[in-house]
């Protein structure tokens, strides 16, 4: 997995997105959104580019580093917080909601990557995979070709003949 950086003068910040690939091998089990610690995942689950993610992105989890939300075939399934932002600014944890973060981790994990079987398969899975290339296309050309590869590998490891 790879996280995109920006540098400000002696500091690192991370920038208001970082995709995480997670595979299996080869295969893609699934994707990972994260925002910026702060950021409204509301607002975000209502934006376009995540409804574009959920449309194409069979098993996707959207988390500001504090809150997880796990999303199978576009449809929230889950959602945990393992800490919250106390009025001092300092983070508080929350003890169940590690528990039900990891359990979430874990069902994600356990998601089969897609198999492509089918002709009917393969355009549905280049359709989607269209989506996301278009999508990411928008963002800094470093994450573009990170994804557009994987995009490509994706679909070479996942047609089965």
């Amino acid at each position: 997995m790879t996280a995109d950086g920006a540098h400000t003068g002696a500091s690192a910040t991370f920038r208001t997105y970082l995709e995480e690939i997670v595979t299996r091998g080869e295969l893609p089990v699934g994707y990972i959104e994260a925002k910026d610690v702060g950021r409204s995942l509301d607002e975000i689950e209502r934006d376009e580019q995540l409804r574009r993610y959920r449309e194409s992105l069979s098993n996707l989890i959207l988390t500001d580093y504090l809150e997880f939300r796990w999303f199978k075939d576009g449809e929230k399934q889950q959602a945990a917080r393992i800490a919250y932002v106390g009025d001092s600014g300092k983070l508080r944890p929350d003890f169940e909601g590690q528990k039900r973060t990891a359990a979430m981790f874990s069902a994600f994990l356990a998601q089969e990557p897609p198999i492509v079987g089918k002709p009917e398969d393969l355009a549905k899975r280049m359709a989607a995979l269209t989506r996301s290339s278009v999508t990411l296309s928008r963002q800094p050309s470093s994450k573009t070709e990170t994804v557009n590869r994987h995009c490509a590998s994706s679909l070479k490891d996942s047609v089965v003949f």
